[in-house]
């Protein structure tokens, strides 16, 4: 486990973490509750990632779910005449989840979902505020909040509309059908679909691929997309500043010089 974190610090009863070498992994934990998230699971969720993004030793994550039967269903349902008791309790818990959701997308390291089974609602939520997405050949999309007369938060929904398109993102939130796998994967839900047995193995890989790049390239390849995908027409000015700045950074000096000499580069 990376020296600079310590998850005895956090709540880890919905999920669990390891680390092999600088690919951290999350695995949630709730197969019982298909993999639903209550409160203090979202924010122990934002915690870890945002420790894990913070960690020098880390350098990529992967968020993947126990049982076979679903990556995710959202937000536990159970918990919602609570939380949903008065206006306030309602904006305190979906900002607990909105914050959890923020803290991943805004992770600096790559961040990859692995998803293997049903990934409904929130879980398709968590699913787009990660970098990319790899699901088997079984699992199911949907996202649901019209069927108990709900509505989908406004920046789960312009990550949905960023990945499929106005008219995709209502047909999908008008209608709360389940897509294939297949079907999700040419929405642009996401990026790839692989057989069950095989799906670890190709996100490990990837995970790795990552980890070996230029954490400052991939962290300004990040921040450059979701600027675009946020709809800002010109860069921010510290996304200018990041994109300038790479071109004087260690990492940029030693990936030409690996070029050059024929040689794998070695990031710091």
């Amino acid at each position: 486990m990376p020296s600079s974190f310590s998850p005895s610090s956090f709540n880890l009863a919905s999920f669990s973490l390891e680390c092999d070498g600088p690919v951290a992994r999350i695995t949630l934990d709730r197969p019982d509750k298909h993999n639903a998230l209550d409160r203090d699971a979202w924010v122990a969720l934002g915690e870890t990632v945002a420790a894990l993004g913070a960690a020098p030793e880390v350098r990529s994550v992967v968020i993947a779910a126990r049982g076979g039967r679903a990556f995710c269903s959202g937000a536990d349902i159970s918990e919602f005449a609570t939380a949903f008791a008065t206006a306030d309790a309602a904006a305190a818990y979906g900002g607990a989840i909105a914050h959890a959701l923020e803290t991943v997308a805004g992770c600096p390291k790559p961040v990859i979902a692995e998803i293997d089974g049903a990934c409904v609602g929130g879980g398709c939520a968590l699913a787009m505020a990660c970098d990319l997405r790899y699901a088997s050949e079984r699992s199911r999309f949907a996202i649901t909040p019209v069927k108990i007369g709900a509505a989908y938060s406004y920046d789960d929904t312009r990550r949905l509309v960023s990945l499929v398109g106005p008219g995709r993102a209502k047909e999908i939130l008008f209608f709360a059908d389940f897509l294939s796998a297949e079907e999700a994967c040419a929405a642009g839900l996401v990026n790839r679909v692989l057989p069950a047995g095989e799906l670890r193995g190709f996100v490990a890989e990837r995970a790795a691929l990552a980890a070996r790049r230029s954490r400052n390239a991939l962290g300004v390849a990040k921040a450059v997309v979701n600027s675009i995908a946020a709809g800002a027409q010109t860069p921010p000015p510290e996304v200018s500043a990041a994109i300038a700045g790479i071109f004087a950074s260690a990492d940029f000096r030693e990936g030409y010089a690996a070029f050059l000499e024929k040689r794998a580069p070695e990031f710091a």
